[in-house]
């Protein structure tokens, strides 16, 4: 099941109705920043997708490009911060339950 709801409040109660109707089931959410992505994840969404840090990661790796940086190195230093912030959202998540 894919949830990318507009609206947090409606959001959570999907993926919270959907995990506790189909404990199986895996829920990939779209979260706006790292707050609802942890809530989305704590509610049990099983993926999670930061719509501010993907299109900034994007920018990012845009910029690098433009800039000349050697490219294999920046793809290895934006996958690195991607898996740090995923990895905070987990954490963050866990912390409220």
């Amino acid at each position: 099941m894919i949830v990318t709801l507009d609206d947090l409040d409606a959001a959570e109660r999907v993926v919270s109705s959907l995990r506790h109707e189909n404990p199986k089931l895996p829920i990939l959410a779209r979260g706006h920043n790292m707050e609802e992505c942890s809530t989305l994840s704590r509610l049990g969404a099983s993926v999670i997708v930061s719509e501010n840090l993907e299109a900034s990661l994007e920018l990012a790796r845009v910029a690098l490009v433009r800039l000349g940086g050697d490219v294999p190195e920046n793809e290895a230093l934006l996958a690195r911060f991607r898996q740090d912030y995923y990895a905070m959202v987990d954490e963050v998540g866990r912390a409220k339950s």
